[in-house]
Parts: C-alpha cells; sequence; structure tokens
C-alpha cells in the first residue's frame, strides 16, 4: 500500500469524502503535464499521460487506455490500486464505478471530491448530474469557489499591475511639451483604471470575509463533532449565512475582476500607444496574460449562470438593500452611520441605481420566458455586480478618503452610465427580440 494513498485517505475521512477522483490534466485540459500538476502520478506511482485515479476508504481504482496496460499493471503491483483497462469488456466506466458505490451507500448521501480547477465543464456536469440521481452532495462546489476566488486574486494583480505600468509611462512620456498624463484623453482613461481596480479589489476583500466567516465555522464544527458537541443553534445560522453570501459573491468576483483586468490591460496598451506592442514594454505581455483570466475556472458567460438563482431569487436586491442601510450583508456586520457626509450623494444615486435594477429583475419575471431570461442575464448580472462595488468603495472611502475618495466618486459616475445602459437595453427587450439574434 502506497503511503500517498493512506494519507489521501486520512483527508477524505476528515472532509467526509466517499470518493476523490484524479484526474491527468491541467488548467488548460492537456494531456502531458509538467510536474505540478502530476498529482496522480504522485499517489498512484503510474506515470503514464493518461489516466483517472478513483480513492474510496475501502478501495481504489485507475483507469488509463491501451496505450498503457503493460506499463500500468507494473508500477501499480502491490500499490493496492486496482487497474481499469478502458474499453475493455466487462470493465466498468468510472461513471459506473460511481453509480455502483452510491448504490451501496443507500442509507446515506454519498460524497465527490475533486479539484474543481483541472475538471472540464462536460465532466463536472455529468459527475453532478450523477451525484444529484444518486441524491448526493457535490465536495467541488466549495473547491471551485476557492479555485474562482484565487483567479479573481489574481486578476486584481494583472490590474495593479496595468495601472502601474500604464501611470509611469504617462508621467514619463512627453508630447507638445508636457506629459501626457496632463492631457483629458489620458487622465480620463487612468482614473478609470483605478476605479476598477479599487472596485474590483473591494469586491475580492468581501468575497474573502465571506468564505473566511464560513470556513472557520465549518472546522469548529468539524473539531466539535470530534468531542461529541456542534455548533449552537447561533454558530450554525451564521455559517448558513455566510456560506450563502461567500456563493453569490464569488461568481461577481471572479467575473468582474476578470473582465476588468481586460479592460485595464486594453487601455493600458492605449496609453503607451504604438510602444505598447513592444517588447520592451510590459503592458503587452500583461494584455496577453489576463485574456485567460475571463475563461478558465469558468468563463464569465458561466458566472453569469451561477449568480443566475441569486439575481432570479431576490437575493442580491436584498444585499443591496442591507448595503444601502447599513454599509454591510448581512445586517448585523454593518451600522446605520457607515457612510461618511461627503459621500452621501454617492449612496443615494446608488439607491437610484438599485431601483432600476430591481425593475429590471421584475421586468424580466414578468416575460416568464426563461429564453429571454438567460438572453438578459449578464446584463442584470453587472448591474448587481456594479452596485454592490460602487457601494463598498463608498464604505472605503468613508474609512479611508485619503485613498479612496477620488476612486469612489469616479467609479460611481462610470457604474451609473452602465446602469443605464443595462436597463435600457433590458427595459426595451421583448422574448420576441430573440429571432434577431439566433442563428
Amino acid at each position: 500500500m502506497r503511503k500517498q494513498l493512506e494519507e489521501l485517505r486520512v483527508q477524505m475521512k476528515k472532509h467526509n469524502i466517499d470518493i476523490y477522483i484524479v484526474p491527468t490534466t491541467d488548467y488548460h485540459g492537456s494531456e502531458y503535464v509538467n510536474d505540478y500538476f502530476k498529482c496522480r502520478e504522485y499517489i498512484s506511482g503510474f506515470t503514464g499521460s493518461a489516466g483517472t485515479l478513483a480513492v474510496t476508504q475501502d478501495t481504489a481504482a485507475l483507469w488509463t487506455d491501451g496505450r498503457y496496460f503493460l506499463q500500468a499493471e507494473a508500477q501499480l503491483s502491490g500499490s493496492g490500486i486496482e487497474l481499469m483497462k478502458e474499453g475493455t469488456e466487462g470493465v466498468p466506466t468510472l461513471e459506473q464505478y460511481i453509480e455502483a458505490l452510491s448504490c451501496e451507500k443507500q442509507d446515506r448521501k454519498l460524497r465527490l471530491g475533486f479539484d474543481g480547477r483541472v475538471v472540464n465543464a462536460a465532466w463536472g456536469k455529468r459527475l453532478s448530474e450523477i451525484a444529484k440521481e444518486k441524491h448526493g452532495s457535490m465536495y467541488v462546489m466549495g473547491l471551485m469557489n476557492g479555485a474562482r476566488l484565487g483567479i479573481a486574486g489574481q486578476s486584481t494583480g494583472v490590474s495593479q499591475m496595468a495601472y502601474n505600468e500604464a501611470l509611469a509611462y504617462a508621467k514619463e512620456r512627453k508630447q507638445f511639451g508636457k506629459a501626457i498624463i496632463e492631457f483629458p484623453a489620458v487622465y480620463d482613461m487612468l482614473a478609470i483604471m483605478k476605479a476598477k481596480l479599487a472596485a474590483g479589489r473591494s469586491m475580492l476583500y468581501a468575497t474573502s470575509r465571506y468564505v473566511d466567516v464560513y470556513k472557520i465555522l465549518e472546522d469548529i464544527e468539524r473539531d466539535r463533532k470530534l468531542e461529541g458537541g456542534k455548533l449552537t443553534p447561533e454558530e450554525r445560522a451564521e455559517c448558513k449565512t455566510y456560506s450563502k453570501l461567500a456563493d453569490a459573491f464569488t461568481p461577481l468576483a471572479k467575473g468582474m475582476t476578470s473582465e476588468y483586468a481586460n479592460q485595464n490591460t486594453y487601455d493600458g496598451i492605449q496609453v503607451h500607444g504604438g510602444s505598447g506592442f513592444m517588447l520592451e514594454y510590459a503592458c503587452q505581455r500583461l494584455y496577453r496574460d489576463a485574456r485567460i483570466l475571463s475563461i478558465y475556472e469558468g468563463t464569465t458567460q458561466l458566472q453569469t449562470v451561477a449568480a443566475g438563482r441569486y439575481i432570479t431569487n431576490g437575493f442580491y436586491g436584498s444585499v443591496i438593500a442591507d448595503m444601502l442601510q447599513y454599509g454591510q450583508a448581512p445586517a448585523s456586520a454593518g451600522s446605520e452611520d457607515w457612510c461618511a457626509e461627503e459621500f452621501v450623494a454617492l449612496k443615494e444615486k446608488c439607491a437610484a441605481m438599485a431601483e432600476k435594477y430591481n425593475e429590471a429583475v421584475a421586468y424580466v419575471h414578468d416575460q416568464k420566458c426563461d429564453e429571454f431570461k438567460d438572453f438578459v442575464i449578464r446584463h442584470l448580472y453587472e448591474m448587481a455586480a456594479d452596485i454592490i462595488m460602487s457601494l463598498l468603495l463608498i464604505g472605503d472611502a468613508s474609512k479611508a478618503p485619503e485613498l479612496f475618495a477620488q476612486s469612489a466618486r469616479v467609479y460611481n459616475r462610470y457604474v451609473a452610465s452602465e446602469i443605464e445602459r443595462h436597463y435600457n437595453f433590458i427595459m426595451g427587450a421583448t422574448p420576441e427580440d430573440l429571432a434577431d439574434y439566433r442563428k
């Protein structure tokens, strides 16, 4: 029995995972991966380029194709891992293997686990369907949210670097006898870049806080269970509240920060002009780096799907209402005097934006057409995110005006026009208009 297999089972038991699946791929679906992604090889000892490992507390099996049957038999010998020869008569597929195990555990829910960063959407959806069919649950959602939060952090870092590079160049580059940062066309771009960066960072921090709170409470619950205890009713309610907030904010954080990273790197090159294409300047590399951020760990389109239920069930609307009154969600985490006097006008503009958002949500609901809802959901998604980030930035500016006052005003002005654009598009559309867009 391999030591790595035993160590994995210890962690599975700690997190109540029945089956842990280890594919052989990286973030881009590659078959041939670098050492960082060779988790399956590390656990099983099998070094072939293709193979998927499934581990339970009692069994372990590895699926691979005909290229590696002989190699796998030799390398898995004595490891405690059964070789599953794909395409061979009588050998179950991984899905059939999971289904069979779930049937054995009808007394309770089956919990699947895997690294959501290296699983494509189609396969993840299929595993989710199996879990639902068998009344199971998916540990992967926590992993996916953690991974998406990581991408939000990466996106914020890329945005910061793009802004830094553009600001430095604009101060240094002179045209017509003065630095180009003194021209309105340039300082307008830089101010909006800075505002998007600050808003995205505020969203990242808020989401991280929600994740931290519910994760800490889950850890406390696990520790208490070992001693025969449990969370108090108040702690359980708090855990549920913050878990829901984390699940609702994560797609907003990942989607918006990655889109802002793309926009800021685009504008960063624009500030540089033709020099932005030259390898001597970092902005061209940042522009290429940013492009993957809105794709991996779920495209922005998938983030809107993940956020969709919180739009249609009114959750984002209630979050915005709490934030308008108390500066935070949940309301218990804030206070009524959260907004400094100098920023009350900005808060009132957010309240007006919230009215338009709620009106647009109600309008879409009244159409009673799922296809129409899916068609405009991106607009509603961005409206909710824009308002929430503006309120977060107003809160930051109220605490540290020397750092955030300028960006709070710029961003509030920017999103007011964005809200108007999204509102006009939604309210001017009908289900019948979809015919113009279909192929």
